[in-house]
């Protein structure tokens, strides 16, 4: 083997040893950030939540029927934040029919997470309406 060719041969190891330290020092600096939306998420688990609330919705059979609200439940709810739901943050609670709306829960300021879901409302009468669930939530801290 040549002077020359051993040189070459020699350097181009040499350059694929230090790519491959390079490659493993600038992996190990590398940082991931995940943020976890606990407020959000908090809303959807609220708008759900007041949806299947047993003291406002239809029961069948002795079950709660999720997502079917009745309007003399609403009308007969006073709107405490503790009466059906407790959370240790802000919240709120409006569920409307188009015609009407009913409200849960306390005012939320500041950087507010808000979910909508849609339900159906029973009347007096026995006919259903379509409406919404509208939920709330303050920030966690």
């Amino acid at each position: 083997m040549e002077p020359a060719e051993f040189i070459l041969k020699i350097m181009i190891i040499a350059s694929l040893c230090f790519g491959i330290i390079g490659m493993i020092v600038e992996s190990s600096q590398f940082e991931g950030v995940v943020m976890a939306q606990d407020s959000e998420r908090l809303s959807i688990d609220l708008a759900h939540a007041a949806a299947a609330m047993p003291c406002l919705t239809e029961k069948v059979g002795g079950e709660s029927r999720n997502g079917m609200l009745l309007e003399s439940a609403l009308d007969k709810y006073d709107g405490s934040p503790s009466a059906c739901i407790t959370l240790e943050t802000g919240w709120n609670v409006a569920v409307t029919d188009g015609a009407k709306t009913w409200t849960m829960g306390r005012a939320v300021t500041g950087n507010v997470f808000t979910k909508v879901i849609p339900v159906a409302i029973k009347k007096a009468d026995g006919s259903a309406v379509p409406g919404t669930v509208t939920a709330k939530v303050g920030a966690l801290k």
